[in-house]
């Protein structure tokens, strides 16, 4: 295909997609109320999701396990809250349960944002953590209610743009927020206002006859199993127990829980990314050697007494001299063999191996490396829409899912190739296969993830959509309940706060690759499961599916 051909294709492609959005002008207030919300609480929550770790360690003062374990808590409780969250939904309806979402939110945020007490954040955590899962399962429902048939289509293309759109202003805007002076807490600042704007959302887009009349007609629309057929309310209780009869619902579960390894990365993003980028996009500063020559020394002695971390390394260790006296480097010793210091702006990490004394620095600017994913979806979902439109949904699943299981495999790989082709730094060759990743992760993410909502709401019976949205939570509780110890542990041995002083030299078997190896061989596992189990998973299935 010539290069004229291509970019004729792409237009064309870019064309359709925002044309098909023209079915979307029949669509109620309600719907864009719903969009509205999922644009703003996006921004707040996926600039959280990237500091969450960042923030317990930082700001907090958690170390690398105690923190991802704590992040892990947050996450299952998000889960399981996810697993009921359908079913209150489908119960009490739309406009009530985004009110209880956003007013969690609200109250959390703002707590966190005016304190760093302990006894109050950690609850605040947890409750960000019950409210945005209340939400998830809500606007995807929402989504298909609030459309037509004709219109649902270009709704949940809506839906995923706009929620990708939140990500990339979150990121976005996440290097300069932490440039603030209340540091990480400027994130949880945004976070708040965001949740004020999306209640006022609510407040104004929904009209008291479509509130009223949605509890009426969403049973009534399906003779099906599990609905209360006369359009009287159902208990949450009671909607699970017709759910969990569904011989489709446990196929549907098979499947998500062979997605968990590939959806582990999405943990990866929160859990281990923010600090393997920290520690690895890292510049070697100096070292101190007593055993230095008098003239190198005193050369030594004259850079670092210019150097911008002087006056902190002075204040850190209480030493006159840069050339540290016994009791700092005690002092260094007992903290670890490592210090770090932090202004909010730029983090210099101090390592004490022996009598060798060395710094490094790292500004990695971790939202802007974050924003790429949400960047490339944007457009990706626009020119794979109408290709994939073409092929079955399960099909376009696992192409999906391989391609992004595969992106792992870029970080497995030295960065010292990239270094000696192209004639880098260390630091910046662990940029390139760091954003190498990203992109190619984020096109297999174009192409599976929005098809796995449309997957759900093609599968869920009608007035099912939000049970069967939250508990495709399940599959993800063992997952997360896991991902905290596995990460601390993993990034304690592989990528500790000092690694940056050694990367060159040390071995692979203890490198970060090494660390990325083990991630990738549990994300490939995906793909290559669900294609040995696929009879089984696609079992009486539409063969639209």
């Amino acid at each position: 295909m010539t290069d004229a051909s291509t970019d004729g294709a792409v237009s064309q492609a870019i064309k359709n997609y925002f044309r098909a959005f023209g079915a979307l002008k029949s669509c109620g207030r309600e719907f864009w109320g719903v969009q509205l919300v999922n644009l703003l609480d996006g921004a707040a929550y996926f600039a959280m999701l990237t500091v969450s770790t960042l923030y317990l360690s930082e700001t907090l003062g958690y170390s690398d396990a105690n923190a991802a374990n704590l992040w892990a808590a947050c996450m299952t409780m998000y889960t399981l809250t996810g697993c009921i969250a359908g079913f209150v939904g489908d119960s009490i309806g739309i406009r009530r349960t985004l009110y209880l979402s956003i007013g969690l939110l609200i109250v959390s945020r703002l707590a966190i944002s005016f304190t760093t007490a302990k006894p109050i954040v950690v609850p605040a955590l947890f409750l960000i953590a019950i409210g945005t899962a209340i939400m998830t399962p809500i606007l995807i429902s929402a989504t298909k209610r609030y459309t037509s048939k004709e219109s649902q289509t270009a709704g949940f293309s809506m839906l995923y743009l706009l929620m990708n759109i939140g990500a990339f202003v979150g990121n976005a805007t996440l290097d300069p927020l932490r440039g603030l002076p209340w540091g990480n807490r400027s994130i949880f600042m945004m976070g708040s206002a965001m949740s004020i704007g999306c209640w006022l959302a609510v407040m104004f887009a929904w009209r008291r006859r479509i509130d009223q009349a949605d509890s009426r007609s969403r049973h009534a629309k399906n003779s099906g199993v599990g609905t209360d057929q006369s359009g009287k309310w159902e208990a949450p209780w009671t909607i699970a127990s017709s759910v969990f009869r569904e011989s489709a619902f446990w196929r549907f579960m098979l499947f998500l829980f062979l997605l968990v390894g590939v959806r582990l990365v999405f943990e990866h993003q929160s859990q281990i990314y923010p600090k393997y980028y920290q520690r690895t996009i890292a510049d070697y500063v100096f070292g101190l050697s007593p055993q230095a020559e008098d003239g190198d020394l005193a050369q030594t002695q004259k850079q670092l007494d210019n150097h911008e971390i002087s006056p902190r390394l002075r204040q850190a260790f209480g030493a006159n001299d840069l050339m540290l006296s016994a009791e700092a480097r005690a002092e260094i010793s007992e903290a670890g063999s490592r210090w770090k210091i932090d202004d909010g702006k730029k983090t210099f990490y101090v390592r004490l191996d022996g009598d060798q004394l060395s710094v490094y620095s790292s500004d990695a600017p971790i939202g802007l490396l974050n924003s790429i994913n949400p960047f490339i979806i944007c457009f990706g979902v626009i020119i794979s829409t109408p290709i994939v439109a073409r092929f079955k949904l399960f099909n376009v699943l696992v192409v999906g899912i391989t391609i992004s299981a595969i992106s792992m495999l870029f970080l497995v790989i030295h960065p010292g190739w990239f270094c000696s082709a192209l004639g880098l730094s260390l630091s910046q060759g662990y940029a390139v296969i760091v954003v190498l990743q990203i992109m190619v992760f984020s096109i297999g993410e174009a192409i599976w993830s929005p098809r796995l909502y449309e997957y759900t709401a093609a599968i869920a019976p009608v007035g099912r959509e939000a049970s069967y949205m939250g508990l495709s939570y399940l599959p993800t509780i063992l997952a997360r309940s896991v991902e905290g110890p596995i990460a601390g542990q993993l990034l304690n041995r592989y990528c500790p706060p000092d690694i940056g002083a050694r990367l060159d030299t040390v071995p692979y078997s203890q490198s970060p690759q090494f660390m990325c190896l083990i991630l990738a061989v549990l994300a490939m596992g995906s793909p290559i499961l669900v294609v040995v189990f696929r009879k089984v998973i696609q079992k009486e299935a539409s063969r639209a599916v």
